[in-house]
C-alpha cells in the first residue's frame, strides 16, 4: 500500500494506492503533505488530479479498485458518466438506473474516490444536497467549489 498527501485548491488530498490501483481519495484528511518520491502509478494519479484542477473538463483515466456492493459499483459507474458542469438530481439519476433517490445518496456517501468518481455532481431537487454524509461544513464547501469550478464549462 502506498499513501501520499498532496495540496489542491480544495485542501490536502490523501491518496491511497494498493498494487498500483487507487483505492481511496480522502479530501477531509488534515495530514501533512508528503515530499517523498512517488511511484509512477501514484504520480500519474497526482498528474491527473492536477489536470482536472487546471481544466474542469478533464477526462480521468485512473486505474481504480473500488470495493463496494454490486449496487454501489453500479451507481459509481453511472456517476462517471455525468459530465462536468451538468449536475443531475438524486431523483433523476435514480430513475435512470431504476433505483431510489435515497439509495443513490447512500452510494454517493460510500464513494471511496470522490472527485474522480464525481459524486459531487449529484444534487437535490431544491438544493445542492449533501456530500460525504454532510449537509454543512467543510465537505459542503468543497462540493460547492467543485461545482463552481465545473460550471465554467
Amino acid at each position: 500500500m502506498e499513501t501520499t498527501t498532496i495540496n489542491s485548491p480544495v485542501g490536502p488530498l490523501m491518496l491511497v494506492l494498493e498494487d498500483g490501483f487507487l483505492v481511496k481519495l480522502d479530501f477531509t484528511a488534515r495530514t501533512r503533505v508528503s515530499n517523498s518520491q512517488l511511484s509512477i502509478p501514484l504520480q500519474e494519479v497526482c498528474n491527473q488530479l492536477e489536470g482536472y484542477f487546471d481544466d474542469p473538463a478533464w477526462d480521468f483515466d485512473v486505474n481504480m479498485k473500488t470495493s463496494g456492493t454490486n449496487y454501489q459499483n453500479k451507481v459509481w459507474r453511472a456517476l462517471q458518466k455525468i459530465k462536468p458542469g451538468k449536475p443531475v438530481t438524486y431523483g433523476a439519476l435514480a430513475r435512470k438506473i431504476n433505483s431510489a433517490a435515497r439509495a443513490i445518496g447512500g452510494a454517493c456517501r460510500s464513494n471511496p474516490v470522490p472527485i474522480i468518481v464525481p459524486c459531487h455532481r449529484v444534487i437535490a431537487a431544491s438544493s445542492s444536497g449533501g456530500f460525504c454524509g454532510k449537509t454543512t461544513g467543510p465537505a459542503m464547501d468543497i462540493k460547492h467549489w467543485l461545482l463552481e469550478h465545473e460550471a465554467v464549462n
